[in-house]
């Protein structure tokens, strides 16, 4: 009978395998989190951030969960074609960012959404959606800070919390993947039409998080309120801190397309939403990933010239 670890082992090897691919003098290989559904959001928004580059993506290829992309970055020694290895901040990056390092490139802000949520790329994809209004027009009817900055202040302070229980769960289980509560929806926490935290909702979150981590060892109130106080001094509550620390695809992204439903009567889909964004969403804050591929590319094209 065939082994299915085994089979599953042989696929992931020929991913990483320049054998498996009859790769473009111009291409670089991508590979990434996430599952195959969502190749083409994938595609495009590395496509959008190398544009004006002599480098072209040959292929993104999505090998699941953080730690499945660090462990085949780890066990790949093949340097036949040009590759990178990319995975997100997540919530490492409020205790234990993690480091960029030869072909692994970790993004730094909480996941790839992140990036599609600033008022310009927002301003476009309502404009691309509902074209009789201007982008001026819908800057003001928006009004980005606004909405963003009683959200912010819920969701930055939820995901101390769940930092913090991600921490301190870690140092007792050693697991591989942060451990930690994690909000269920921005509705359940936030009210949208009077721009506020639903306070009873909020203290509860808050309540049981710091429950729970009171059952851990050596943890009490002071410990927890100086932990806290880290990631107020690290991370001040503002609207950059939510689009670093906050999970955008979960929580920010569904907000604006929520707000943006509202007020411009304009609803696609999460996946419609995404593909649309990557295609006009602004690269510049990625410029360390674009010049990291870059480098890789050319890195590999010399040493072909010289073979």
């Amino acid at each position: 009978m065939l082994d299915e670890n085994a089979l599953k082992f042989s696929i992931e090897q020929q991913h990483v395998s320049g054998a498996f691919y009859n790769n473009s003098r111009k291409g670089i290989i991508i590979y990434t989190e996430d599952s195959d559904t969502q190749h083409e959001f994938y595609m495009k928004f590395y496509e959008r951030l190398l544009y004006n580059s002599d480098v072209k993506i040959e292929k993104v290829i999505h090998l699941g969960s953080c730690d499945d992309v660090q462990q085949a970055c780890q066990r790949d020694t093949d340097i036949s074609f040009p590759k990178l290895y990319v995975i997100d901040g997540d919530i490492y990056l409020q205790y234990a960012p993690k480091k960029s390092q030869g072909r692994l490139c970790v993004l730094d802000r909480y996941c790839i959404e992140n990036y599609l949520v600033d008022e310009g790329t927002l301003c476009e994809v309502i404009h691309r959606f509902k074209s009789t209004s201007s982008i001026e027009e819908i800057k003001q009817k928006l009004s980005y800070t606004s909405i963003l900055q009683g959200f912010a202040q819920c969701f930055v302070n939820i995901y101390y919390y769940c930092s913090i229980l991600s921490e301190e769960n870690k140092k007792i289980k050693q697991s591989k993947t942060a451990c930690f509560k994690k909000p269920k929806g921005w509705n359940s926490y936030y009210d949208a039409s009077l721009n506020c935290c639903i306070k009873t909702n909020f203290d509860n979150f808050v309540g049981e998080a710091r429950s729970e981590l009171i059952k851990l060892p050596n943890i009490d109130d002071s410990y927890i309120d100086h932990k806290l106080k880290e990631r107020q001094t690290n991370f001040p509550c503002c609207i950059d801190t939510l689009k670093k620390i906050v999970s955008a695809k979960d929580l920010i992204l569904p907000f604006l397309m929520a707000q943006t439903t509202n007020k411009f009567q304009v609803s696609p889909s999460l996946d419609d939403w995404k593909i649309n964004s990557a295609e006009l969403y602004d690269p510049a804050p990625l410029n360390f990933l674009k010049e990291k591929i870059v480098t890789i590319y050319n890195e590999w094209n010399e040493s072909q010239v010289t073979m």
